[in-house]
Protein backbone atom coordinates (compact mmCIF):
# COMPACT_ATOMS: atom_id res chain seq x y z
CA UNK A 1 0.00 0.00 0.00
CA UNK A 2 1.04 3.21 -0.77
CA UNK A 3 0.73 5.93 1.46
CA UNK A 4 1.86 10.05 1.54
CA UNK A 5 4.59 10.92 4.52
CA UNK A 6 2.83 13.57 6.67
CA UNK A 7 5.75 16.12 5.89
CA UNK A 8 4.79 16.21 1.96
CA UNK A 9 1.93 18.19 1.11
CA UNK A 10 0.60 19.42 -1.86
CA UNK A 11 -0.44 23.14 -2.37
CA UNK A 12 -1.46 25.87 -5.11
CA UNK A 13 1.25 28.55 -5.14
CA UNK A 14 0.34 31.41 -7.56
CA UNK A 15 -2.13 28.80 -9.56
CA UNK A 16 0.08 26.17 -9.69
CA UNK A 17 0.13 22.88 -8.03
CA UNK A 18 3.05 22.53 -5.76
CA UNK A 19 4.86 19.16 -4.00
CA UNK A 20 5.96 20.31 -0.47
CA UNK A 21 8.76 18.53 1.65
CA UNK A 22 8.28 20.44 5.31
CA UNK A 23 10.94 19.08 6.62
CA UNK A 24 13.24 20.06 4.08
CA UNK A 25 11.88 23.37 2.86
CA UNK A 26 12.08 22.09 -0.86
CA UNK A 27 9.27 22.39 -3.28
CA UNK A 28 8.98 21.53 -6.67
CA UNK A 29 6.06 22.21 -9.70
CA UNK A 30 4.34 18.75 -10.03
CA UNK A 31 1.90 18.33 -13.64
CA UNK A 32 -1.13 16.80 -13.86
CA UNK A 33 0.10 13.15 -14.15
CA UNK A 34 1.86 13.64 -10.63
CA UNK A 35 -1.07 15.49 -9.24
CA UNK A 36 -3.62 12.70 -10.37
CA UNK A 37 -1.16 10.34 -8.74
CA UNK A 38 -0.21 11.75 -5.18
CA UNK A 39 -3.97 12.89 -5.01
CA UNK A 40 -4.82 8.96 -5.60
CA UNK A 41 -2.38 7.99 -2.90
CA UNK A 42 -3.88 10.46 -0.81
CA UNK A 43 -7.32 9.48 -0.60
CA UNK A 44 -6.79 5.96 -0.62
CA UNK A 45 -8.32 5.45 -3.90
CA UNK A 46 -4.96 4.02 -5.18
CA UNK A 47 -2.95 1.50 -3.20
CA UNK A 48 -0.64 -0.01 -5.32
CA UNK A 49 1.50 0.64 -8.39
CA UNK A 50 -0.41 -1.66 -10.91
CA UNK A 51 -3.56 0.32 -10.03
CA UNK A 52 -1.44 3.91 -10.76
CA UNK A 53 -0.86 1.98 -14.30
CA UNK A 54 -4.27 0.92 -14.79
CA UNK A 55 -5.66 4.27 -13.99
CA UNK A 56 -3.09 5.89 -16.51
CA UNK A 57 -4.05 3.90 -19.43
CA UNK A 58 -7.66 4.74 -18.89
CA UNK A 59 -6.73 7.93 -19.23
CA UNK A 60 -4.00 8.69 -21.72
CA UNK A 61 -3.32 6.92 -25.04
CA UNK A 62 -0.23 5.96 -23.96
CA UNK A 63 1.26 2.23 -23.90
CA UNK A 64 1.83 0.17 -21.19
CA UNK A 65 5.25 -0.34 -21.33
CA UNK A 66 5.91 3.48 -21.51
CA UNK A 67 3.70 3.85 -17.93
CA UNK A 68 5.02 1.59 -16.15
CA UNK A 69 8.83 2.77 -16.62
CA UNK A 70 7.26 6.43 -15.81
CA UNK A 71 5.34 5.31 -12.92
CA UNK A 72 8.60 3.54 -11.70
CA UNK A 73 10.70 6.23 -12.21
CA UNK A 74 8.19 8.74 -10.64
CA UNK A 75 7.50 6.36 -7.63
CA UNK A 76 10.90 5.82 -6.77
CA UNK A 77 12.18 9.29 -6.68
CA UNK A 78 9.45 9.87 -4.04
CA UNK A 79 10.11 6.89 -2.02
CA UNK A 80 14.07 7.94 -1.89
CA UNK A 81 12.86 11.66 -1.10
CA UNK A 82 11.11 10.36 1.33
CA UNK A 83 8.03 11.51 0.40
CA UNK A 84 6.21 8.48 -0.25
CA UNK A 85 5.94 5.06 1.74
CA UNK A 86 4.93 1.42 0.84
CA UNK A 87 3.93 -0.31 3.61
CA UNK A 88 3.59 -3.92 2.29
Amino acid sequence: MLYLNDNFKIIKLQNTDVGLDLNRGQYFIINDVAKFILNAINSKKILNKKQIVVELLDQYSIDEETIEKDVDEFLNTMIDKGWINEKV
